[in-house]
């Protein structure tokens, strides 16, 4: 108990110190660090309490046919302490709940002998032996007075019988020391060629002739006919073929499927691209345009720029920039401003974007005047959009961390607490 109070005193101080540092670990994971302290810590005293504090004066026997109950106790007495492993075994039960014990035992046997067998009066396929019935309080052994019939596991061999024959199967059923037998008389019918179990045995059985009657010919000839059915004999073997059609067809649809996956997840980074650069972009644009410089002048200047410092390596590929350098390109290859600026807005698929596009467009036809509130008015709006998004970066991080913490706090309340619990309800008694 005092190592657990110390691990939380010393788990606090770690998330105090770091957050005086101005380093905190995110909010949710310092609360689940602090529950889990706390929750160890109760534990602790459950245990403490149970071992320490209460003693124990009296034990419940487990009722007939429960568990035996294992505990350990520690022994205390004349200064000296001994450790004592303990199984309190059930309580014994009376002559006539033995007898109605058997007797439910005895019908669940009727119950699910059977099997896939219609009744035990014509028996063709094997039958179900179990080795315990009553959840296990009643254990069963079972002999048969045909062991070439059927044998003790149930399975019944009935491919060289020619006709029906009765046999008894007695099953010795145990509670403990006391025993009982119960006999079941079952009628065996030859194996059904018809039924694909019966089929199985003939095979099996007509093949087991052969190498015993027929093992000094090099050739030998396959029956035609099991019990009574005409049946034909195939050659089975692996189909390479087929295998390998099938490992190409799903080849074809993981290529597909990673192809598909792969260019949805670099639209994806093109468009989270698109946005991080948005705001720097457009604030630059702003100032081009405030100091007098037209938009079009503007992002050929600020394509200039992050081309020479892209070929000197001080920056790496932005997707939002390399948008106004192909919008540039347009316009220098004889397209109209206007059409330039509305196919930025279409290839960009970005709504930051094509809002720039509409301004630029709508600017053609009323001037910078217009223009110039409206990108500080946007710029803005960008602004507080990147903090947004900073900020939800951020949640995001904290909820991936979420998953191990919340694996650590079940596995200290399977550990410690339900234990813990199940020892104090044990105590009780």
């Amino acid at each position: 108990m005092i190592i657990s109070i110390l691990c939380l005193l010393i788990t606090y101080g770690i998330l105090f110190y770091r957050k005086k540092k101005g380093k905190p670990l995110p909010r949710n994971v310092g609360r689940i660090l602090l529950v889990v302290e706390c929750m160890g810590l109760i534990a602790s005293a459950f245990h403490y309490v149970q071992t320490e504090v209460t003693e124990v004066h009296q034990v419940k026997r487990p009722k007939a046919g429960e568990k035996d109950e294992k505990e350990t106790y520690r022994v205390s007495g004349a200064g000296n302490q001994v450790i004592l492993d303990t199984k309190l075994e059930d309580q014994a039960y009376s002559q006539k709940e033995m007898t109605g014990i058997f007797k439910k035992a005895e019908k669940e046997i009727d119950d699910t002998i059977c099997g896939e067998n219609k009744d035990l009066s014509h028996v063709e396929r094997d039958l179900v032996l179990k080795e315990s019935y009553q959840e296990g309080k009643v254990t069963a052994i079972y002999r048969s007075s045909n062991p070439d019939l059927i044998l003790s596991s149930g399975k019944v061999t009935n491919a060289a019988l020619t006709s029906k024959e009765e046999v008894t199967l007695t099953a010795k059923l145990s509670i403990g020391d006391v025993t009982e037998s119960y006999d079941i008389p079952v009628i065996i019918y030859p194996a059904n060629a018809k039924t694909k179990e019966g089929l199985e045995k003939l095979s099996q059985n007509a093949w087991k002739e052969i190498n015993e009657k027929e093992g000094d010919k090099g050739k030998v000839t396959l029956p035609s006919s099991l019990g009574g059915e005409k049946v034909s004999w195939h050659l089975e073997k692996e189909n390479t073929g087929l295998q390998l059609s099938i490992l190409g067809l799903l080849a074809a649809i993981a290529i597909a499927a990673a192809g598909f996956y792969e260019k949805r997840r670099q639209e994806m980074e093109r468009r989270e691209g698109l946005k991080r650069d948005y705001p720097g972009l457009l604030n630059m644009l702003f100032l081009y345009v405030q100091s007098g410089i037209g938009p079009k002048s503007a992002m050929q200047r600020l394509a200039k720029d992050y081309i020479y410092r892209k070929n000197l390596g001080q920056v790496g590929t932005r997707p939002g920039y390399e948008l106004m350098i192909r919008c540039v390109r347009e316009m220098e290859s004889g397209v109209g401003e206007g059409l330039a600026y509305e196919n930025m807005g279409r290839y960009a698929g970005e709504q930051h974007f094509r809002k720039l596009s509409l301004l630029l467009v709508q600017n053609l036809k009323k001037g910078n005047g217009d223009l110039l509130i409206q990108l500080e008015r946007e710029a803005k709006e960008a602004e507080e959009t990147e903090k947004n998004q900073i900020r939800g970066d951020g949640e995001k991080i904290s909820t991936k961390l979420l998953l191990p913490m919340m694996m650590l706090l079940g596995v200290v309340l399977v550990v410690l607490i339900f234990p813990a619990i199940h020892g104090m309800q044990a105590n009780a008694f």
